[in-house]
């Protein structure tokens, strides 16, 4: 396989990550703007108003004990380990991919292999940083403004626009996570050499 093969490759969004990234951008930036999707008056008056499902549902005495601050204290706590367990999960995956790549090879290669990983730690770590104090926040401002002009065509544009940007973030963390690992994908890539090859 070519190096420029190698290169798109390794740049390209796999179905895993890419759908794994829009569903967290979406996640991200619909949990940002929920305050404003809710002080919608159409919105907040077919939940919150009045006679809301929302007021409705808060009247009910088997409604209100399940959702009690325990409960919610509870589901709260188990999310959080699941998040957490995902974590884990990948970072183990990451360091046995980086041990398998530990198999006896020339002093001068793992030298090589330790200043790319090098490197590329300390690109990921400044990506990361301009992720939270610029990225983020940006996309977030722009979804807001989308959220605030509903329901017109600019204001789905915004709201796009911020989706695709937060997608394109993610997914250049992943390109730099298969970097790290040295692996055109973190998980899987014999498939995406065998389907390059079969188009040649």
């Amino acid at each position: 396989m070519r190096p420029g093969q190698m290169t798109a490759l390794v740049i390209q969004p796999s179905f895993f990550s890419g759908t794994v990234s829009l569903i967290a951008s979406i996640l991200l930036l619909g949990a940002a703007n929920l305050p404003s999707v809710i002080n919608q008056p159409a919105v907040h008056d077919y939940f919150l108003g009045s006679d809301g499902l929302v007021t409705l549902l808060r009247s009910s005495d088997s409604t209100s004990s399940l959702f009690s601050q325990s409960s919610f204290n509870n589901v709260i706590t188990l999310l959080a380990a699941l998040g957490f367990g995902v974590v884990v999960l990948i970072v183990l995956e990451i360091v046995r991919r980086v041990r398998a790549d530990a198999a006896p090879i020339s002093r001068h290669e793992a030298r090589m292999r330790f200043g790319t990983r090098l490197l590329v730690t300390v690109v990921w770590l400044v990506y990361f940083v301009v992720t939270l104090k610029i990225i983020f926040p940006f996309c977030i401002l722009a979804s807001q403004v989308g959220v605030h002009a509903l329901w017109g065509v600019r204001a789905l544009g915004y709201i796009f626009f911020g989706v695709g940007l937060l997608w394109l973030c993610f997914h250049l963390h992943t390109v730099l996570m298969r970097l790290f690992v040295l692996r055109i994908r973190v998980f899987g890539g014999e498939e995406a050499i065998m389907e390059a090859e079969l188009r040649r």
